[in-house]
């Protein structure tokens, strides 16, 4: 257990930091809060919440961190990262570890060299549904996997700071490298924006992990939400529901078998990940920043080959 006088400091606390600010206190976990907005800030200290406008106000103060969230905005994460891992303290980075491969390197290095716990908060590792689609697969039971195909799609508002394809489509990207083995191999990235904006807002992706092909489908205009993977074997196929935890397996004659899933809170079971890592470092976490660090690159990689419009 994490002793009282001891927190989590959680570093940009908009609506993703927000999270997990509540789902650390549902845990029974004192929490410190970070944020340059005023009104944010306010906000937390009508919870009662300790905050801070700055992190080097926070650092110079006397509060002992036990570990720290990092939800602040994409093109930070690493910097963020490096000064708190200087003092010592582990980290969970919210998703993408770094908008740059180089960067992201560089924070796994420091975190190696000097013996700080460093994760990433890729989410869907945490999640029971995905968690049994790679059990499934590992046993056996559909078979040789031929083809992974991703619909991640929803209608957003416009971004003017991000891509598609790094925010989005890292999930599906992720989840591949989870549940599948093999090196990936990105032969066709393809992208457009429609709305005011350089970045990409919907994309198609394809290619080959190991000799398994798969296809990505991200966007930002496609209405409704939908977190949807099918997993196509040479025994079954799996039609997965990510955020609603449902798998329907359909054997080779059509036939559909709804699989039971225990439905579990992803991001309280990721945060509690992160407090089991720090307690015992022979705890097996499924997003370290090795991990990260992989998905960086590959998500680089299909954005250095994406063609737009």
């Amino acid at each position: 257990m994490i002793p009282k006088d001891k927190y989590i400091a959680v570093i940009g606390c908009g609506f993703w930091g927000s999270k997990h600010i509540s789902e650390y206190l549902s845990l029974g976990i004192s929490v410190v809060a970070v944020d340059e907005n005023r009104d944010t800030l306010e906000r937390m200290n009508e919870k009662g919440i300790i905050s801070f406008s700055t992190l080097d106000k926070l650092l110079e103060s006397d509060i002992e961190l036990f570990g720290a969230s990092i939800c602040t905005p994409n093109n930070s994460h690493s910097k963020v990262a490096k000064k708190l891992m200087e003092k010592g303290i582990p980290v969970l980075v919210e998703k993408p570890l770094s908008t740059s491969v180089e960067e992201a390197e560089k924070t796994v290095k420091y975190a190696n060299d000097n013996n700080v716990k460093l994760v990433v908060g890729h989410i869907f590792r945490f999640n029971n549904a995905i968690r049994k689609v790679k059990q499934i697969i590992e046993r056996g039971e559909i078979g040789d996997i031929h083809l992974v195909k991703f619909q991640w799609t929803n209608m957003e508002r416009l971004f003017d700071d991000r891509d598609v394809i790094l925010d989005l489509a890292l999930h599906p990207f992720d989840i591949l490298d989870y549940i599948i083995d093999g090196d990936i191999n990105i032969v066709s990235s393809t992208g457009a924006s429609y709305r005011e904006t350089i970045y990409p807002e919907v994309a198609f992706l394809s290619g080959f992990y190991g000799d398994i092909i798969f296809q990505i489908e991200v966007s930002w205009l496609t209405p409704p939400k939908v977190r949807e993977l099918t997993v196509v074997g040479s025994k079954a196929s799996l039609i997965v529901d990510a955020v609603g935890q449902k798998i329907n397996m359909v054997n080779n004659s059509g036939e559909i078998t709804k699989l039971n899933v225990v439905e579990n809170n992803t991001i309280r079971d990721e945060l509690q990940g992160f407090v089991n890592y720090i307690l015992d470092s022979n705890f097996e976490h499924p997003a370290r920043g090795k991990v990260g660090n992989r998905i960086v690159k590959i998500v680089s990689e299909a954005l250095d080959k994406c063609q737009t419009n």
